[in-house]
């Protein structure tokens, strides 16, 4: 996607976004992550309540690599998704957000998670420490 010329990149992210393969529709919504266009933001946050585990997982990665904190909300949600790598994907994504809000949201997490999940949190909160902002 970045390499491309963005006109010619957004279409076929579009393209395969409204494709039947749901294959098809999960990378292209990893492709809107990595194109950052602000055209994909609302799409990628509205799959986040998707009823297909492999369309959250895709949208909470996309939504770490845009790293606005008004996906902090939704992906909060996905951190109870009962598919265990969406709620890894949610968790990563929110420690790419960096913001104080994904920070408590992963503090409050870290209260009551264990083992791998915790790992993933404590990395998580490991990559907002190094942000300079007061919550």
């Amino acid at each position: 996607g970045p390499f491309g010329k963005r006109a010619a990149v957004y279409r076929l992210i579009g393209t395969a976004y409204a494709h039947d393969d749901q294959m098809l529709r999960a990378g292209a919504l990893f492709a809107m992550g990595r194109s950052m266009g602000p055209r994909w933001f609302s799409t990628v946050l509205s799959e986040l309540d998707s009823d297909d585990p492999e369309m959250r997982y895709e949208a909470a990665r996309a939504c770490g690599e845009f790293g606005d904190n008004r996906a902090v909300e939704g992906l909060a949600k996905l951190t109870s998704d009962p598919d265990p790598e969406v709620r890894m994907a949610a968790v990563d994504a929110l420690g790419k957000i960096a913001s104080p809000g994904s920070a408590r949201v992963l503090r409050r997490l870290a209260e009551r998670a264990s083992g791998e999940e915790q790992e993933a949190i404590e990395e998580a909160l490991e990559q907002i420490s190094a942000m300079d902002f007061d919550d």
